[in-house]
Formats: C-alpha cells, structure tokens, sequence
C-alpha cells in the first residue's frame, strides 16, 4: 500500500503531527513561564502572619546572631546596626522601653561603634531618639513606623522562605 502524494493529505498530516507536538510541548515546560518563577517573598505581602510568629522569627534570628559570635571569631560579623533594629523590633511587640545604652548593649559591638550605628538608623529614618519625661537623663530610642512595616516585611519573607523549604 503506498503512501498518498496528494497535497491535501500531506497537509493535514502535517497539522496533525504539529498539535501533537504543540500538545507535548505544553505537557513539558523546559522553560518556566512567569506564573511559574516562585513568589517573591520580600515583595508585597498580602495576609502578614501573627505578630507574635514574627517576634518568634526575630528572637531566633537574634539567638542565633549571638550563637555565631560565641563560635566565631569577634567582630568578623558585625551588624551593629540589625542588631539594634532587631532588639528594637522584638522590645517593642513585648511594650518594653529601650535606653540607648540598652540599644548599644544589644549590638555586643563596643559603645562607640554602636552609637555610630545608632546614629546611622536615625538619619535614616528609622529609629527616634526621645527623653524619659520623668528622668530628663534617661534617653530611650524606638522603630519609627516605617520600619517597623520594613521589619515585618523582612520577617514575613523569611517566615515565608522557611516555610517553602520545609515542603
């Protein structure tokens, strides 16, 4: 039996053979679509977790900070200025007030170094300075707004990131 020559029946065995393949193709990705790139897990965040997993999330990242310290030599990862930010972070989900030498304490870097670090977040925005009304010495520093809606977003997105490398 010989195979037709007609044109016709060429074509539409052609058609045939490419929806079969354009039917494979779509069956296996090789190339990821933009639907399929996995979440960005500092972008927006729509539903933020409980407050209190996020302070859970910053009090592990500050234990495990202090961990790295004691296992390393000093001052080869210094971030005086997370630190602060992550104390400030966690002392104010818990109502608890921080002084400045309570700010600099938690940075474990000498006081001059965190006072710098300090600062630094001030002039960014970040943190505020503002006396004790009851004790005009006394100077305590806290998350202004936008930080705190930065830290939770970094909080959320390692909360998220941990999450998807559990499954």
């Amino acid at each position: 039996m010989s195979k037709s020559n007609d044109p016709g029946d060429f074509a539409s065995r052609l058609l045939a053979l490419s929806q079969q393949l354009l039917s494979m193709a779509g069956a296996v990705k090789t190339v990821p679509e933009e639907e399929d790139t996995p979440p960005n897990p500092w972008g927006s965040l729509g539903e933020t977790p409980d407050e209190s997993l996020l302070v859970y999330v910053a009090e592990a990242m500050y234990r495990h900070r202090q961990a790295r310290r004691e296992l390393f030599p000093h001052g080869l990862f210094g971030e005086p200025g997370w630190d602060i930010l992550v104390d400030l972070y966690i002392s104010s989900k818990r109502n608890r007030q921080v002084t400045v030498s309570d700010a600099c304490l938690a940075s474990l870097v000498p006081s001059t170094t965190a006072l710098r670090s300090l600062a630094q977040l001030e002039q960014e925005g970040l943190v505020e300075r503002h006396r004790d009304p009851q004790d005009g010495r006394r100077i305590y520093v806290r998350l202004l707004p936008e930080a705190e809606v930065r830290m939770v977003a970094y909080l959320t997105g390692v909360l998220r990131e941990r999450q998807a490398a559990a499954y």
